[in-house]
């Protein structure tokens, strides 16, 4: 009876969010123009967004990459309704994510229902929801507070305006880090002070929820936001898990983890300097989706910071800009093509899967490195060992398979 409870319960949230409309921030935003070589507004363009690895890992990403519904990108809110309908809010890893959200349970929902007395009442009625069914509900709700807060902003009676609140640099209401929001950046530099793993997200095109806020404050403000803020792109409440295209990993160096609490923003700028261990990114071919791994060292040997996708589909390492500011165009591309490691591949559980012979056709240059180690201490917080990592790594009831580039 419980599982069944717990399947209808499923059946009602995937009915409900097939019919309810996620929120957007595209009402907010301005005309398209075009500055230097760059069109604005950027919502809708390839973005990159710095975690710490434990809080989403190259795993993650490689099953968001194969369909895994669950693996979105979660603004702090989100996780915690999240958490909170699993039961699991109390846990002592979710300690720091309960104490910065604490003030936020005065959120309503459309029908000005307090999201804290959704959450009470569901668990009371049916229990701790599963994860997926946690996912839903918790889009859900914080759709709905979004609509809600729209709602009151166009009556005039909002203690904070969405715009006051998340968007205008310039307003005495403005929060710099706002719990129910997500930051990535058109610049992969920016993305890389924030932690060691690199999200590379797609934003999907028929479906635009984010606005580009540092242009919209362009428009506002006559101000650019340039080095930690630069080419700031703005998604509300989370970021689903098809929009995820890839993943970089940064090498750690004398860095600290974040999720530790207290480092001070002098020390942000050292991760800015960290090369590419190893970067990941979606491929199809034949209408199926691969991984592809490329190396971050180059053919000469050197360690580099910044692989772009070119016009022709391969990958090429890029030049980073001196300064960053939004107003640059992206990194330019050199001519030294980055070199495959490897393609993943998701395979029959119980079956031999086929090495992707034509995948590899399509590339010229490999590296014979083997996939890294990267500890706890010296060189990538969190990564671990890659190799073991993928071959142990299920999704949907498939296992995923690692080939390595003809040597």
């Amino acid at each position: 009876m419980k599982h069944l409870k717990h399947a209808l319960l499923l059946f009602c949230l995937l009915c409900s969010s097939a019919f309810a409309s996620s929120f957007s921030l595209i009402d907010y935003t301005s005309q398209q123009h075009n500055i230097g070589n760059i069109s604005f507004p950027r919502n809708g363009q390839v973005s990159y967004r710095g975690v710490e690895p434990k809080l989403y890992s190259f795993t993650d990403a490689i099953s968001a990459i194969f369909g895994d519904k669950t693996k979105n990108v979660e603004s702090m809110l989100m996780s915690a309704i999240k958490y909170e309908l699993m039961g699991e809010i109390n846990q002592p890893e979710h300690s720091y994510i309960l104490y910065k959200t604490r003030g936020d349970w005065w959120r309503k929902n459309k029908a000005g229902k307090k999201l804290e007395d959704i959450i009470d009442e569901t668990i009371s009625s049916r229990g701790n929801l599963s994860e997926t069914e946690a996912i839903l509900l918790s889009k859900k709700l914080l759709d709905e507070s979004f609509f809600h807060q729209k709602a009151l902003d166009n009556q005039g009676t909002s203690f904070r305006t969405i715009p006051n609140r998340i968007l205008d640099y310039k307003s005495v209401n403005y929060s710099d880090f706002p719990r129910d929001v997500v930051f990535t950046s058109y610049y992969q530099r920016t993305a890389t002070i924030y932690g060691a793993g690199i999200i590379v997200l797609q934003e999907n095109k028929n479906n635009l929820r984010s606005i580009d806020l540092t242009f919209w404050n362009f428009l506002k403000n006559a101000y650019w936001k340039g080095g930690a803020d630069a080419g700031e792109i703005l998604f509300p409440g989370y970021i689903e898990s098809n929009e995820v295209i890839g993943y970089e990993l940064h090498t750690r160096g004398n860095y600290p983890d974040k999720t530790l609490g207290g480092v001070r923003i002098s020390q942000y700028g050292v991760q800015k300097e960290e090369p590419i261990s190893i970067a990941m990114y979606k491929h199809v071919y034949n209408n199926e989706v691969f991984i592809l791994v490329f190396d971050g060292i180059d053919k000469d040997g050197n360690k580099r910071q910044c692989i772009r996708k070119g016009l022709d589909h391969k990958y090429y390492f890029c030049l980073r800009n001196e300064i960053v500011e939004s107003f640059n165009p992206p990194p330019a591309l050199t001519w030294s093509e980055a070199n495959l490691m490897g393609v993943i591949r998701l395979c029959p559980l119980n079956q031999s899967c086929k090495r992707p012979d034509q995948v590899f056709n399509q590339f010229d240059y490999f590296s014979s490195r083997p996939l890294p180690v990267l500890d706890q201490y010296g060189n990538g917080l969190g990564h671990g060992d890659i190799s073991s990592k993928i071959q142990n790594l299920r999704i949907n009831g498939q296992k995923v398979q690692y080939f390595q580039s003809p040597r």
